[in-house]
């Protein structure tokens, strides 16, 4: 199996590497400071991950409504997931690629470029996320009446937050794990 990314010439894949990385972490720092006012409240101390695992429509909205004005903020994230999954998942895949790097097992390489083309899944995941969360954060929630889709909407918010996070997780433990050969020289 192969990935696009390996075709990238060694020098400009690892500029990158490393701009995508700069700015996934300026995102990162950008998302957490916008998402600080989410996390004052008792019922998202996680801010807007929260709501990703708001595992009943009721907790949802009721996280929804403790944010007052701050549903500002959230709405903010919301829209700049969009650009910040399209560079975590491009970063990630490729760090898997430059992870494969570390060792010329066939079954090394191959795993990386897996988890590369799954990066690419994580971020197919944060995008279905965050459309089934919309339901939630752009209606208007005066009350708790549960529609009938909101049970779907909040298990697809959750099943695909839980998938995107494993698949990252993966990754950054693929890419760890490399760092580890490298610096130990361990073929």
């Amino acid at each position: 199996m192969q990935h696009p990314f390996q075709v990238i010439p060694l020098n400009l894949s690892n500029l990158l590497l490393l701009l995508l990385t700069f700015l996934t972490v300026l995102f990162m720092v950008l998302l957490d400071k916008l998402g600080k006012p989410l996390k004052q409240s008792p019922r998202s101390p996680m801010g807007i991950v929260s709501l990703e695992f708001a595992a009943r429509p009721a907790d949802a909205m009721q996280m929804i409504q403790s944010w007052g004005n701050a549903i500002r903020n959230a709405k903010q994230i919301f829209w700049l997931d969009f650009p910040f999954l399209v560079l975590y998942s491009t970063a990630l895949s490729l760090g898997c690629i430059w992870a494969t790097r570390a060792s010329s097992n066939p079954d090394w390489i191959n795993a990386g470029v897996v988890l590369a083309w799954n990066q690419g899944l994580a971020g197919l995941f944060d995008i279905v996320e965050n459309l089934a969360m919309s339901s939630f954060l752009f209606r208007n929630i005066q009350g708790l009446e549960v529609r009938s889709m909101d049970r779907l909407l909040t298990l697809t918010t959750v099943v695909s937050a839980k998938v995107k996070f494993s698949l990252i997780f993966l990754g950054l433990l693929y890419i760890v794990i490399a760092v580890g050969l490298r610096v130990f020289q361990i073929e």
